[in-house]
């Protein structure tokens, strides 16, 4: 495929030969992993089953517990961090390279899901489980204001799926769409907020111009790779 960006004035920019090589190469690279980690969870599900899996005690809960507080902390400086980045820098900061998380948050803050997960595993109340999930999905919504949309649509629909398989749910196409508008909503907001956009200019490109934004991140990721020097 090719990927093109305006800059200078609208001037064209078309990414070289080399560039859209390596961004297909991160794009696959993902997606191989991705898959690779979906057969080796589901082949553990099918050979030991939810309740020797859930009774491992690398699942318990107390650990788990912790180990979702500590996460949560090194979160919120992750999410404060980039957003002063952002703010002061613009989008292209973070991936420059000159802006780095200390190691220690980086490694913490994967506990922040990793404790969430565990704890889900043991199968909480119905009562403990929304509300866990409900300031989890919170959480993550700040990850709006960095830009980074996608990770927090994932994480919503992993929570809705966890939660359906967990406790027999059944959720409607209609409430996916709702999960979805408000998503979508909610980081168009964002974009005003960044850009300090005028409500005056609001229409209904307000809403379609966040599946055309989605080429962003590749963009960005393709501009880090042609201007490397």
């Amino acid at each position: 495929f090719t990927i093109a960006i305006n800059i200078y004035k609208n001037k064209e920019f078309n990414y070289s030969d080399y560039t859209l090589l390596k961004i297909n190469f991160v794009l696959l690279f993902t997606i191989v992993f991705l898959h690779i980690g979906i057969v080796v969870g589901y082949l553990l599900f099918k050979i030991k089953g939810d309740e020797q899996i859930k009774f491992s005690k690398f699942f318990n809960l107390k650990i788990a517990y912790i180990l979702f507080a500590i996460g949560a902390i090194a979160y919120v400086y992750k999410v404060l961090y980039y957003s002063y980045v952002l703010k002061n820098y613009g989008y292209f900061a973070i991936c420059s390279g000159n802006f780095n998380l200390p190691l220690l948050v980086r490694a913490l803050d994967d506990f922040f899901y990793i404790g969430f997960f565990m704890i889900m595993v043991n199968k909480p109340s119905k009562k403990v489980a929304y509300s866990l999930s409900l300031f989890f999905i919170l959480m993550y919504s700040t990850y709006i204001l960095t830009g980074m949309r996608a990770e927090f649509l994932l994480i919503v629909l992993t929570v809705v799926w966890l939660l359906a398989f967990l406790y027999k749910i059944n959720v409607s196409i209609k409430t996916l769409l709702l999960l979805l508008f408000a998503i979508v909503f909610m980081s168009q907001l964002n974009i005003f907020y960044k850009y300090n956009m005028s409500l005056d200019s609001v229409d209904i490109t307000f809403l379609t111009r966040f599946f055309n934004d989605q080429g962003v991140t590749l963009c960005v990721l393709g501009y880090i790779i042609e201007f490397e020097d």
